[in-house]
């Protein structure tokens, strides 16, 4: 594991909320062409990855500090999170447009409707999606937790048969974008976004033919002239 690097002005609430407020980021370098920023706002000040190596120059967001709320691992960091989530980024390089997952869905919706294949279930997913979700790649450390809020945010909203028609459509969207990206090595939507209505079919009325009609009116008064006895 690489060594974690400390920093008196960043690594503590109260360090970083004495730091004058500023536009220009405070930085802490973590290693050759990887820097961990943090700008000190009014409010909770943001802390990103900066990375200068080669031909890259790029910043990327990572998350808000814990500035004045408790940090969750996912939005809200504590230095020191920020700095893990830091180092698997500068692993992974840098996102595109085309690596998000609203970009993957609609690669798929659009998949669908060259094959000629109803796309209202790829649609739905675009629908549903928060715009943290969408901006999150499949590589993020904090998708399955992403997608399991997802599925649950949608248990409040919709029906559960309705959820798992979404969710399978999420699954495939993701399937198909891993399928064509070999940097995608782990499907954690797998379990993150599995079935919740167990099987259960939402009530539908069937329409009979005329014999079975006809059957069905006979029970009826037959059943009639027994209680009549």
């Amino acid at each position: 594991m690489a060594r974690r690097v400390r920093s008196k002005d960043l690594e503590t609430r109260s360090s970083r909320l004495r730091l004058p407020i500023r536009p220009k980021p405070y930085a802490a370098k973590l290693m050759r062409g990887v820097h961990l920023l943090y700008r000190r706002n009014k409010t909770a000040g943001p802390f990103m990855l900066r990375i200068v190596r080669g031909d890259e120059d790029w910043t990327e967001r990572l998350g808000i500090a814990d500035d004045y709320d408790e940090a969750n691992g996912k939005d809200i960091l504590t230095y020191w999170q920020a700095q893990d989530l830091a180092r698997t980024r500068a692993r992974i390089g840098k996102a595109t447009g085309d690596d998000t997952i609203r970009a993957r869905v609609e690669q798929y919706k659009a998949d669908l409707e060259n094959r000629g294949r109803d796309p209202k279930n790829a649609a739905r997913v675009l629908t549903h999606l928060s715009d943290t979700l969408a901006g999150r790649t499949l590589t993020a450390p904090s998708l399955s937790d992403d997608l399991v809020a997802f599925r649950e945010g949608l248990g409040e909203k919709v029906k559960p048969t309705t959820v798992d028609r979404i969710t399978n459509a999420f699954k495939a969207a993701l399937n198909f974008a891993a399928d064509g990206d070999e940097r995608i090595t782990k499907r954690p939507w797998k379990a993150a976004l599995k079935a919740i209505s167990h099987g259960e079919e939402e009530p539908r009325n069937v329409i009979l033919d005329d014999p079975d009609r006809r059957t069905l009116r006979g029970r009826r008064i037959g059943t009639a002239r027994n209680l009549a006895c």
